[in-house]
């Protein structure tokens, strides 16, 4: 089985400006490890933890196109990835809802994806749960073994 893609889906590199892209995609990347233990050090983990899942998905296209040529239209950044998947899981959970509603759960949905951990204080704090009670929802628990005052 083959699909055939039109031509103007190809821009074809010449091997000499390969290894040239190569390698300034392989220094800003060096560059951003750098940026990232810079931020770690000074204490911003959410910004560091950001960036480097941002950096890891970041060159993804490139890759592919000096691979094969191929011009890609598909979700290739964690930004493309992270709004295809909103979309997925609003279409789905909040079919119907009124914006305000959709709004809610969109900023839960995306606090989830930039940062588990703190979306999981959030909602222990929120709850006001102290590990004394185990929610469990398909694949996420929420353990806890005494409430707040």
């Amino acid at each position: 089985m083959a699909i055939e893609l039109p031509a103007e889906d190809f821009q074809k590199v010449p091997e000499a400006d390969k290894d040239a892209i190569e390698e300034q995609m392989e220094n800003t990347e060096r560059v951003m490890v750098k940026f990232v233990s810079y931020l770690e050090g000074k204490g911003y983990s959410a910004a560091a933890t950001y960036i480097n899942n941002a950096r890891r998905s970041m060159f993804g296209y490139v890759r592919r196109w000096l691979k094969w040529g191929l011009v890609s239209h598909k979700a290739s950044t964690m930004v493309e990835r992270v709004m295809r998947e909103l979309a997925r899981r609003l279409k789905n959970i909040a079919y119907g809802w009124s914006d305000k509603g959709a709004q809610k759960v969109a900023g839960i949905i995306l606090k989830r994806f930039a940062n588990e951990t703190e979306w999981e204080n959030e909602w222990k704090e929120r709850m006001r749960i102290f590990e004394n009670v185990v929610i469990s929802v398909g694949n996420y628990k929420c353990s806890s073994q005494n409430f707040a005052h």
